[in-house]
């Protein structure tokens, strides 16, 4: 059994919003034990913040863009990535803009910066989700399909008809380690 995670110290990533093409910054910050991950957006009055949960996704066309009832910010998916590989489960993310800096396209810049800011683990156990029964979700041509596994194995297929990406498989056990050299 793991104890929650946060960080040990707030780190800052900025760069380019990939749809608005806007200087974007966040800022990592330790969140207290059962705090769970929140965006803050650090530029509107109030400073208002939103939960990261499932039922905040508002949608997922080029982009997964979160929302709440006073703002919505995108291109959070590989920033997410990188929290979940390192399973950090407290952070406040205080962001000055709409959109989450885009860095070189993966996931590398906040892997860094999660890196350099170092992990702490806190004194409340880490609780967890258990998929007991399979699960099928379609939705035109893409599908997903899960299943019971004792950790997270992640296979996936792309296939595009551009010569530049065409069809790609991957099949991994996600872990610090497997994210750091192959995912990230």
């Amino acid at each position: 059994m793991y104890l929650q995670r946060t960080i040990k110290r707030k780190v800052t990533v900025e760069g380019i919003g990939l749809h608005t093409g806007k200087p974007a910054s966040l800022t990592f910050r330790p969140a207290p034990p059962d705090a769970g991950i929140h965006v803050v957006r650090t530029d509107l009055p109030g400073a208002p913040s939103i939960p990261v949960r499932a039922d905040n996704v508002h949608a997922t066309s080029l982009a997964t863009t979160l929302g709440g009832p006073k703002f919505s910010v995108s291109t959070v998916e590989h920033c997410l990535s990188a929290l979940a590989a390192f399973r950090i489960d407290n952070l406040f993310i205080d962001l000055s803009g709409p959109e989450i800096p885009i860095g070189d396209g993966s996931a590398r810049v906040f892997m860094e910066a999660l890196l350099a800011a170092g992990f702490s683990e806190q004194e409340e156990a880490r609780r967890y989700l258990y998929v007991t029964e399979p699960i099928f979700f379609a939705e035109g041509e893409k599908h997903a399909y899960v299943v019971p596994y004792p950790g997270l194995r992640v296979t996936c297929t792309i296939d595009f008809a551009h010569k530049a990406i065409g069809r790609s498989r991957m099949d991994i056990d996600v872990n610090e380690s497997s994210f750091t050299r192959e995912i990230a």
